[in-house]
């Protein structure tokens, strides 16, 4: 059976549990950008 995964929804959980990232000064964008770049490696897109 295909297992449940949302990797979008993962990625958002990611950006949401890391305020280091803005503390070290990277762009919330760029965060959300690498995010979802993990996710699409993660469904091969």
């Amino acid at each position: 059976t295909p297992i449940d995964f949302d990797p979008f929804g993962m990625a958002a959980e990611i950006v949401a549990e890391t305020p280091v990232l803005t503390d070290i000064g990277v762009p919330s964008g760029s965060a959300l950008d690498e995010a979802i770049a993990i996710a699409r490696g993660f469904v091969g897109g």
